[in-house]
């Protein structure tokens, strides 16, 4: 199964720091092969990519390895096995709109039967912009076309719940095409971010949250010491904050992530509240 993590922090940089910390908990499967691998990260309130193609090859990376220079508040990290669409960095999550990065694990149950209906659903600009061929990106594109239906894809400082109210409304028109037969196979387990916000969609395969507090014995920092204030970096690690979204069959890998109910959309702002919403 595919690899997910979505990350909010108070820090920027303590974020790699955080990342080594766990970097033996969000890692691919060693015993799997995949297909590539990206993140997605703000850097000057500016959506940044990162892709990285496979061809079916283990993959001896955490996403600490993926994300260890990344200075920000805001990360996902995604490790792909190709479902639909062949390996190409045109199909490799994230995929960026503007400022929106988003990232799936799962598919769209009979995608290849549905695809044209829902992309015509688009508006032509949206249209254009789709360059591979995944339900992924396609779905990505969904809630793009029903923010902008209700004029928040322009708006400067969009609200939370308008992204909640863009992905329900996603997730219910990929239903109601796919059948009732067809939609409950469906997996809509993702993560979307506007930099501001963090939105995590729980709809089959697993998707689990974690609250942290404090960065406890670094190592990355013991080795940094010299010639740095202890005590402010000391500081630093004791006040870390972050709120994570981990996608993927993870079970004896899990710290204090607890698993979100299935059709649940958390909202995680850059406060580091969060808010559950019912599908």
């Amino acid at each position: 199964m595919c690899r997910l993590l979505g990350v909010m922090c108070n820090n920027p940089d303590r974020l790699s720091c955080f990342l080594y910390s766990k970097k033996d908990i969000y890692r691919p499967d060693p015993e799997v092969s995949y297909d590539g691998y990206g993140m997605g990260y703000f850097n000057d309130f500016r959506a940044l990519i990162f892709k990285k193609p496979l061809n079916r090859q283990r993959l001896d990376k955490s996403c600490f390895d993926i994300a260890r220079d990344v200075k920000s508040d805001t990360l996902i990290v995604h490790i792909r096995i190709a479902e639909t669409g062949l390996f190409k960095i045109e199909n490799t999550h994230p995929f960026r709109f503007r400022n929106f990065v988003f990232a799936h694990i799962g598919s769209i149950y009979n995608f290849s039967k549905i695809d044209t209906k829902l992309f015509f659903k688009l508006p032509d600009f949206l249209m254009r912009n789709i360059q591979g061929e995944t339900d992924s990106e396609l779905f990505f594109h969904l809630i793009l076309s029903e923010l902008f239906r209700t004029g928040d894809l322009d708006r400067p400082e969009i609200k939370g719940e308008s992204i909640v109210n863009a992905v329900t409304r996603s997730i219910k028109i990929v239903e109601d095409i796919s059948g009732t037969d067809n939609s409950a196979r469906c997996s809509f387990t993702s993560v979307i971010s506007c930099g501001d916000y963090m939105v995590g969609i729980a709809v089959k395969e697993p998707l689990y949250i974690g609250r942290f507090s404090s960065i406890p014995d670094c190592p990355l920092c013991a080795k940094k010491t010299k010639g740095t204030d202890t005590d402010i970096l000391a500081e630093q690690h004791k006040n870390f904050r972050a709120v994570t979204l981990v996608g993927g069959a993870l079970e004896g890998l899990l710290d204090r992530e607890e698993i979100i109910p299935d059709r649940t959309i958390v909202l995680i702002s850059k406060d580091l509240s969060v808010k559950t919403f019912a599908i």
